[in-house]
């Protein structure tokens, strides 16, 4: 039962278990944590939360809601009260 007997226990034997063997953890490895890896948090990235990005809510955007817009109120419209 001597340390180079039948079962081997040196670090280099048969399972290795140095930094950089079976399993590496390096921050560049396997799973990348960086900030433009694989799921970026930007402002601009995958999901845009400006004024006029996905949904705009301006005056004049999806829903006007102005005198003229959508739902005319005005007496004299041409396409209906010519």
């Amino acid at each position: 039962m001597t340390g180079n007997g039948f079962r081997p226990m040196t670090g280099n034997g048969f399972r290795p278990m140095t930094g950089n063997g079976f399993r590496p953890m390096t921050g560049n490895g396997f799973r990348p944590m960086t900030g433009n890896g694989f799921r970026p948090m930007t402002g601009n990235g995958f999901r845009p939360m400006t004024g006029n990005g996905f949904r705009p809510m301006t005056g004049n955007g999806f829903r006007p809601m102005t005198g003229n817009g959508f739902r005319p109120v005005m007496g004299r419209y041409p396409a209906f009260d010519p």
